[in-house]
């Protein structure tokens, strides 16, 4: 079994691709980011690296610089760019994948569910917190309460009621 040319010619690689073409010195420079389209037509989003900034070309019109055609099925785009006429291959995107969160973190920040074991208890310090959480929901009522209750009016001295309900003469009005 001959592996020689393994390197020159990848079993991975898309069928008709053989090295990848040496990328011009001025594309070096220009990346096609992006396609989008809107009722006045398709627009490119060209990207200078250079300045470091993005461009949103539409096919013909001047500017930044000015695409002059679009392949579609090789997602190349050609653009005339500082007098040279430049092909231009989307780019592709890369997937980076981010490092998870650490649980003791998570668990530390406010408005999180309730960490419950195995046997569904609370754990200890989400306890404390929903107490702590509890107690002050209680003290705040409390508060309300206390400013909700009208003052005694200032007036005559109320009469006091009688320890023996017996003695307790009620009025009766007259019948008709």
């Amino acid at each position: 079994m001959d592996l020689s040319n393994l390197t020159a010619r990848s079993p991975f690689a898309p069928a008709g691709s053989g090295r990848p073409e040496a990328v011009p010195a001025e594309a070096a420079q220009l990346e096609f980011r992006s396609i989008a389209s809107d009722q006045g037509g398709m627009m490119f989003s060209i990207f200078d690296a250079t300045a470091n900034r993005g461009h949103w070309l539409r096919m013909g019109e001047a500017g930044f610089a000015v695409v002059k055609s679009y392949d579609s099925a090789q997602n190349q785009i050609e653009v005339e760019h500082q007098g040279k006429i430049i092909p231009l291959r989307l780019k592709r995107a890369t997937i980076q994948v981010g490092a998870a969160m650490p649980v003791q973190v998570m668990a530390q920040m406010p408005g999180l569910p309730v960490n419950k074991d195995a046997n569904g208890q609370v754990a200890p310090t989400d306890a404390r917190r929903l107490e702590a959480v509890a107690a002050e929901v209680r003290r705040r009522r409390a508060l309300r309460t206390v400013a909700q209750t009208p003052a005694p009016a200032a007036g005559p001295a109320t009469t006091p009621v009688p320890a023996d309900p017996s003695t307790l003469v009620v009025p009766v009005p007259p019948v008709p």
